[in-house]
């Protein structure tokens, strides 16, 4: 009992200094074991990248929840159950019910929601993906949408087909010639099939 105290102390003093409820929230939990919270901007049942869109993050002017157990399950599984606890007696409880969903997870693992607003449906509207989007992805996510939106077909006949396997792999970064060249095939695969997002 003293656990849930301790982490509903914690969780208090932090959502007494909001006054903006953001889209969602989740609880983000890293190794070894703490957690922190974050706010989002946007909420997504299909999609869990919802949990990096921050516009608030605990860990600016608060130092994590410590979770002291020997495993990741337990520690998931301890803060799961201390978040549940919290949305039912906590003092601030209000401030994570009125959002569209709280979730949690590890900051590299499966996000798990642990409510979702019943009279509220998140709808982002959607916008042609621009090239200044395009230009502020990390590298990454520039490989991935090549291979969605573009096909390794497509991307064979280009100049850097021979090291694309190591941008999406092995983190190596391109020169600034093929970086262009991938933003630029990308950009235009993307403007054609009027892609979204």
């Amino acid at each position: 009992m003293r656990r849930q105290e301790d982490f509903s102390l914690w969780l208090d003093k932090i959502l007494n200094e909001i006054d903006q409820i953001p889209v969602a929230w989740n609880f983000n939990l890293i190794e070894p074991f703490s957690v922190g919270l974050v706010g989002t901007k946007s909420y997504s049942r299909k999609d869990e990248d919802w949990a990096c869109d921050e516009i608030y993050s605990s860990i600016d002017n608060h130092l994590n929840f410590e979770i002291n157990v020997e495993t990741w399950q337990k520690a998931l599984n301890e803060t799961i159950e201390l978040i549940e606890n919290y949305l039912k007696i906590g003092s601030n409880k209000e401030k994570l019910l009125n959002s569209y969903a709280v979730g949690c997870g590890f900051v590299d693992g499966d996000l798990k929601v642990l409510y979702e607003n019943p009279i509220k449906k998140f709808r982002k509207k959607k916008s042609k993906v621009s090239f200044e989007l395009i230009n502020e992805m990390p590298i990454v996510k520039i490989c991935a949408w090549l291979v969605v939106y573009v096909g390794y077909k497509e991307i064979e006949n280009t100049i850097f087909a021979k090291h694309f396997s190591d941008f999406m792999v092995n983190k190596k970064l391109p020169t600034e010639l093929e970086l262009t060249e991938m933003k630029r095939l990308l950009f235009e695969s993307v403007d054609k099939k009027k892609i979204k997002i």
